[in-house]
């Protein structure tokens, strides 16, 4: 050393990409152990404030309300999350989660409003399969009910469920679960709606994450933050998997064993 080091030469050290390297190689551990039987997913998403000052439902409140007021003025419907003023205000997360062992597997985060939830599904799908190549369902609420997710959920075989909306019709146009999840709903809604709400469960996720870590997003460069938000996704997938191990222990695998491999 040629000078003196100061927090900032550790910090230096921690190189964004090796970092990202070895907190999505824990991520796949946690799923090869944790959700290898989970055959049902739940997907959502939230945002983590980069200030206290903002509180992220108070901002979803407010989008519905514009939403609303400008729904004859412009038909186009945008799933970008709310902006506010100023440089730093959320950071935006979507995932996916096993609905019995309430473990994350697919995750993308940003914090670019421009970017939305259903702008994230592809990727969230994507990973969801990869680290979860068992997943028979996926579910969501009423902003995934469109054709455009249900024919990415049909490419990987899955079958959706995702709460209707009002103005819903049965025509297919090429996408053929689409139409089967309709028909499905009104030939048995009960059935069906005992299935879709499990989808509750990655809400409460989002309460577990939150009420455990009540804090603000430190970082303020778009890398930094994205591996704070990884990490805080893992501390969550490793927390859930030592309560498994007491409440669940037949739905996991040990993952001593598959680091040894």
């Amino acid at each position: 050393m040629s000078s003196e080091i100061s927090y900032k030469t550790i910090e230096r050290g921690y190189d964004p990409g090796r970092s990202k390297k070895l907190l999505d190689e824990v991520l796949k551990i946690m799923n090869d152990s944790g959700n290898s039987m989970e055959k049902i997913f739940s997907t959502d998403g939230t945002g983590d404030p980069d200030t206290m000052k903002v509180n992220y439902e108070s901002k979803r409140s407010q989008q519905r309300i514009e939403k609303e007021k400008n729904k004859n003025k412009d038909k186009m419907e945008s799933d970008a999350f709310p902006h506010t003023k100023g440089k730093h205000d959320f950071q935006y997360s979507s995932f996916s989660v096993g609905v019995h062992t309430k473990m994350i597997a697919g995750l993308y985060t940003t914090d670019d409003h421009s970017i939305g939830e259903l702008s994230m599904f592809p990727d969230i799908m994507a990973h969801t399969v990869d680290l979860c190549p068992q997943i028979e369902v996926m579910l969501g609420d009423a902003l995934y009910s469109n054709r455009k997710i249900c024919s990415i959920v049909e490419e990987y075989g899955i079958t959706p469920y995702f709460l209707p909306k009002t103005n819903a019709t049965f025509r297919s146009k090429g996408v053929a679960s689409w139409k089967t999840m309709l028909y499905s709903f009104v030939d048995d809604t009960q059935s069906w709606l005992e299935q879709y709400h499990m989808r509750s469960i990655s809400e409460s996720v989002n309460s577990m994450i939150k009420r455990k870590m009540p804090v603000k997003i430190r970082k303020k460069l778009p890398q930094r933050k994205q591996t704070e938000e990884t990490l805080k996704i893992n501390m969550h997938n490793l927390r859930q998997y030592s309560y498994l191990k007491r409440t669940n222990p037949e739905m996991i695998k040990d993952y001593r064993g598959l680091c040894s491999k």
